[in-house]
């Protein structure tokens, strides 16, 4: 081959490489960038949701807590259950849609029960339904608690001696202690 078509072949191959080489670091660069972005704009997501949730969801754990304590204080009875009832319809309505997907579904499930519980010419509800309402409540306000990540997060100090109030305590309500319960069974 003669020189006057080699030398030009190869400066065309060279250019085409370096064009090859540039687009493809180009493309890598980019797409990394992009990845960065993307990654940003999702923590920045899930730093605004967890925000909305820290701010809202202490009112629907005040209703349930507050309503799980009228069923203890034995203070419970259907208007005050329908009024519950529809107060947890309405905080719903406006705030739901912060839920994860577990939460959701146990809301709903939830909510169904009490209209079911209210809609059916119940002019009583047994101890047992009672009993039944404040055990979901409970798991209603640990889901809640999990979802703002309080249920599982250990405490920043560790408080002495809680062993022994809890004893204490237990002694007080009940005149027995936890050991004297464990030697019985």
């Amino acid at each position: 081959m003669p020189d006057t078509f080699v030398v030009p072949f190869i400066s065309i191959l060279g250019v085409l490489i370096s064009v090859i080489a540039s687009v493809s670091v180009a493309r890598y660069q980019n797409k990394s960038a992009l990845e960065k972005i993307k990654k940003e704009l999702e923590q920045q997501y899930a730093k605004s949701l967890f925000e909305q949730r820290v701010k809202i969801y202490p009112k629907l754990f005040e209703m349930l807590s507050g309503y799980g304590k009228t069923i203890a204080y034995k203070k419970n009875n259907l208007e005050n259950l329908r009024k519950f009832r529809d107060g947890l319809d309405e905080w719903n309505s406006a705030n739901a849609i912060f839920f994860t997907e577990a939460t959701a579904r146990l809301s709903g499930k939830f909510r169904g029960y009490l209209s079911n519980l209210l809609t059916n010419d119940n002019s009583t509800i047994s101890d047992n339904e009672w009993e039944a309402v404040r055990t979901i409540i409970r798991a209603f306000e640990n889901s809640i608690r999990a979802e703002i990540g309080v249920i599982d997060m250990p405490p920043v100090g560790t408080a002495k001696e809680l062993d022994k109030m809890y004893e204490f305590i237990d002694i007080r309500r009940t005149g027995t202690s936890r050991e004297n319960k464990e030697k019985i069974n």
